[in-house]
């Protein structure tokens, strides 16, 4: 069975920068979507795995779209700026949801690095899901077993399923 491509969202104003991270997250398998402020980012968002978020851009600082993203969960997110004042800012980036946070310019193997290993997260979390799952629809047909009266049926079912 295939796996599902990881879908990385890249929000970066920089189309330079978005193209290059484009190309190189696209060779390493990623699937990628882009968008170039805010409003085109908060549209996108439902369908991303990770985030790549430039945390300046034209329309305001991203800690809106960094506050929708958060709503949905644990989802790796990597902060990259050109302008990181201090490490009180770092620091602020990661108590809204930051798991990494990159100063520009950075080396495109780190992003790799990490990105390899937030992708490994991602397929974690999916197979949790689809186990969960898996164990919910046992559950249901055994119920279902027994309400059609077949529940010396269930020790069987649970050998053969597990």
């Amino acid at each position: 069975m295939r796996q599902e491509a990881i879908r990385v969202l890249i929000v970066e104003d920089d189309l330079v920068l978005a193209r290059m991270y484009t190309g190189w997250l696209i060779h390493l398998g990623f699937a990628i979507d882009r968008a170039t402020d805010i409003a085109q980012a908060l549209g996108k968002l439902k369908d991303a795995d990770i985030l790549i978020l430039d945390w300046f851009l034209p329309n305001g600082n991203a800690g809106l779209l960094l506050q929708e993203w958060n709503k949905r969960g644990s989802h790796p997110v990597c902060v990259v700026s050109g302008n990181i004042p201090d490490q009180a800012a770092v620091e602020i980036l990661y108590s809204a949801g930051a798991w990494h946070v990159f100063q520009k310019p950075f080396s495109m193997d780190i992003l790799e690095n990490v990105l390899t290993v937030y992708g490994k997260h991602v397929q974690a979390v999916r197979e949790a899901k689809k186990a969960h799952l898996l164990e919910r629809l046992v559950w249901v047909l055994m119920a279902l077993v027994v309400a059609l009266g077949g529940g010396k049926l269930i020790p069987l079912i649970l050998k053969l399923l597990f």
